[in-house]
């Protein structure tokens, strides 16, 4: 076997971040390093978090649970108060359910399951409950687990990332939610009644008043959509006019980058740190994923024909490590000296062998097998499904793979116009 035995980088602990947000498993481990070079742009969102609507609805359930709920509660010595995130999860199926029966779309998580419930049932009802969930696991998979992290980034949730800040709560405007306290009070016993038949659940009503205001309250943000706005992109903000510029533009990433680091020249280290990482790490990436059109091809076949410069690719590596601040952090400042230790593109075997002892490595660390690999004969094995590349997507100063968060903030500025 030409691989040689994995490198020991001193790994310590498992990597959350290795699976890539929104898209596929990360084999080179890459996306704690791209984040890193991302959130020097845009610091709060993920691939995840691109609708402002989900951040709306976290502020709305939050702002029900901790101002208007407790007093509900305490009005009645026989109900009984409910932990947050029990509240959350029926809530939101509450929210979902008006949504998609009142505009037709629930863009937010939990969308298959719930058009699936919805499609059953019976006299324009539904069940709502712990059991009932739209989701596998709604409280992880939910706008709960998915935007709560974005949203203490943000500062509209606090430190704990479980309530609203209190400078987010003195700007947040109640009177803009469509949600009479007539009609919270009904939400909230809707709530209680789930919350208590966890087997059974509650019924809740679709053609009803309840269904109608919460659907308006998540379509019309009204006074909110500024005070959103705010938080998420911020007025005057380099983010804020960046995402202008690309709203206007829509270029692909690497032009719309170089736009950027010309026009903003106070800041162009930002934009041209991503770039140096993409060049770098895209590269990469493309590689491994040529290597897999070549399964059962010898090293020599297979680099052959690898449509790739090792001086360019040199190029890139030495410029990867003249960013203006290297990652730093327990996982993204290790991941990003396993990416550039050892380094060796003197011959394009030398730099395929290097990147499947990378490989190599990442796959021990998570407790796996590397996804592709030289067998004993010296030629490449690919030991999972796969789908081939002949073209790299990615060279030093040409194509793009990773997102840098750019396509989240487009979305997020599009829903606050």
């Amino acid at each position: 076997m030409l691989i040689m035995p994995a490198l020991r980088f001193g790994f310590t602990e498992k990597d959350a971040e290795l699976i890539r947000e929104s898209r596929f498993a990360d084999p080179l481990g890459l996306q704690p390093v791209w984040s890193f070079f991302g959130r020097k742009l845009i610091s709060n969102l993920t691939e995840q978090t691109k609708f402002a609507s989900g951040f709306y609805l976290l502020a709305c359930i939050l702002y029900l649970y901790e101002q208007e709920y407790p007093k509900w509660v305490k009005a009645d010595s026989d109900r009984r108060h409910i932990p947050a995130e029990q509240f959350y999860i029926l809530a939101e199926q509450v929210f979902a359910y008006a949504v998609y029966h009142h505009q037709h779309k629930w863009d937010l998580p939990g969308a298959n399951q719930l058009k699936n419930y919805y499609a059953g049932r019976e006299d324009d009802t539904v069940t709502i409950g712990l059991n009932y969930q739209i989701l596998g696991s709604q409280v992880a998979g939910g706008t709960w687990g998915l935007y709560r992290g974005a949203a203490g980034r943000s500062k509209i949730l606090d430190d704990s990332e479980r309530r609203l800040s209190a400078l987010f709560l003195s700007d947040f405007k109640r009177r803009a939610m469509q949600l009479p306290d007539k009609q919270a009070k009904s939400l909230f016993l809707l709530i209680q009644n789930a919350y208590d038949s966890p087997e059974d659940g509650a019924f809740f009503f679709l053609s009803g008043t309840l269904s109608k205001q919460l659907s308006e309250t998540l379509r019309l943000m009204g006074e909110n959509k500024a005070v959103l706005y705010k938080y998420l992109i911020g007025a005057g903000t380099l983010r804020e006019k960046v995402v202008r510029d690309y709203a206007r533009t829509q270029w692909q990433n690497r032009v719309f980058l170089e736009h950027c680091r010309n026009k903003y020249s106070q800041d162009a280290y930002v934009f041209e740190d991503i770039i140096k990482c993409e060049d770098y790490i895209g590269t990469l990436e493309s590689v491994l994923q040529f290597l897999y059109a070549y399964e059962g091809k010898t090293f020599k076949t297979t680099c052959n024909a690898l449509p790739l410069s090792m001086n360019k690719v040199q190029h890139a590596y030495d410029q990867f490590m003249r960013v203006s601040t290297r990652p730093t952090g327990v996982v993204t400042g290790r991941r990003y000296n396993v990416l550039t230790r050892l380094f060796e593109a003197d011959t394009k075997e030398n730099f395929v062998r290097w990147l499947l002892r990378l490989h190599a490595a990442i796959a021990e660390d998570r407790g796996g097998t590397p996804w592709i690999e030289a067998d004993a004969a010296g030629r490449i094995q690919v030991n999972m499904e796969h789908t081939a590349s002949t073209e790299l997507a990615v060279k030093p100063g040409a194509g793009w793979d990773n997102w840098y968060y750019l396509d989240s903030l487009l979305s997020v500025f599009k829903g606050l116009e």
